[in-house]
């Protein structure tokens, strides 16, 4: 399991690109649907929005192998409005729950 201290790191890196908990939650929520349901197809992409904010982005599957999903996420927000390149990789644990990896 990752460490929760690299966890909270990482949301401390994403918001100091502008994003807010809530466009941080907007992003995952769509990305998901590129890995978390049917067969996950690599190269698959999806826009996504947050509409109080402004800020939006692309989520693209980079890879899926062994229950792990490496994601490319370009973001923009309000407050950074050149793209932001961003690789994570989500897996997921034997209780079926996806986790942020190293």
């Amino acid at each position: 399991a990752p460490d929760p201290v690299q966890a909270r790191s990482l949301a401390d890196t994403l918001r100091r690109t502008g994003m807010s908990q809530e466009d941080i939650n907007v992003m995952s929520e769509a990305a998901g649907v590129l890995y978390r349901q049917g067969a996950p197809k690599v190269g698959q992409s999806v826009e996504w929005t947050n509409p109080d904010s402004g800020t939006s982005g692309t989520s693209t599957l980079q890879s899926f192998e062994n229950k792990c999903a490496t994601l490319r996420h370009v973001v923009v927000t309000t407050r950074r409005p050149e793209p932001q390149d961003f690789l994570f990789r989500q897996c997921q644990t034997a209780t079926g729950t996806w986790i942020l990896t190293p």
